[in-house]
């Protein structure tokens, strides 16, 4: 079922009657050409989530009626947060949707020395990571952070990481063996470099803020597939976490 985005839904309660606006109206009402009485999916993207009748289609506008809300969504048991080096627009929109599928909760832009060209507009970023979510079923899509010079970040949101790993495929450790316990370890940072790899600097760089360096077997992934790769074995490891806790 398709889910239309509500910035506003806390506002309103069971019963609330509201308009869905902009391109939600339009791919509702004249794209799926919804009737009086349908009844859709609609989220906040904060964690809010409901179902709502469809009561008139106006030109520019859908009227809705919030409803209940749906059994609960069990949301990623763990936070996971990607800084990842500035790559080419077309394939850094596609890790952004797909790392927004599999629950990374935020996405930090770096940019490095062997960085060579911008993120251009982070707004059609923050879009596709909407879509992703809408479409995956997410809650929260990730937030994505602007670019900015690796210092910056090792100084800044680095520092509320309860663990922090750096990808670098000469490392003597892999990634596997420090996943264990994932889903009681809030956040994670993982950073991956650009095309080209890390620079020895920046290397001793985030080792001094505090980053452990991890491989991800002794290929060299681009950074894309190494963003997706990583937020893929996250996921599955807190997953096992979760299961031996309930066992």
């Amino acid at each position: 079922m398709d889910r239309y985005h509500v910035p506003e839904l806390a506002r309103y309660g069971p019963g609330s009657r509201f308009a869905l606006l902009g391109p939600e109206a339009h791919h509702l009402g004249r794209v799926k050409r919804a009737r009086p009485g349908e009844v859709v999916l609609v989220f906040d993207g904060l964690g809010d989530e409901a179902w709502a009748q469809v009561e008139a289609v106006e030109r520019g506008r859908v009227w809705l009626t919030r409803l209940a809300r749906p059994s609960p969504r069990i949301e990623p048991g763990f936070e996971l947060e990607i800084a990842m080096a500035v790559i080419e627009r077309k394939r850094l929109l596609w890790a952004v949707e797909k790392c927004t599928e599999l629950g990374v909760g935020r996405i930090v832009l770096l940019e490095t020395e062997r960085t060579d060209r911008g993120a251009g507009s982070v707004q059609r970023l923050h879009a596709r990571a909407l879509e992703a979510a809408k479409q995956s079923g997410v809650l929260r899509p990730a937030v994505i952070e602007p670019p900015r010079p690796l210092e910056r970040y090792l100084s800044e949101r680095a520092e509320s990481a309860a663990r922090k790993l750096l990808l670098d495929p000469r490392a003597p450790s892999p990634l596997g063996a420090r996943l264990a316990g994932a889903a009681g370890c809030r956040p994670i940072a993982v950073a991956i470099g650009p095309p080209g790899g890390w620079t020895a600097a920046e290397c001793e760089r985030c080792v001094a803020a505090g980053f452990e360096p991890v491989r991800f077997g002794r290929s060299v992934l681009r950074t894309e597939t190494a963003a997706i790769a990583v937020a893929g074995c996250v996921r599955a490891q807190a997953e096992v976490d979760a299961a031996r806790k309930e066992a």
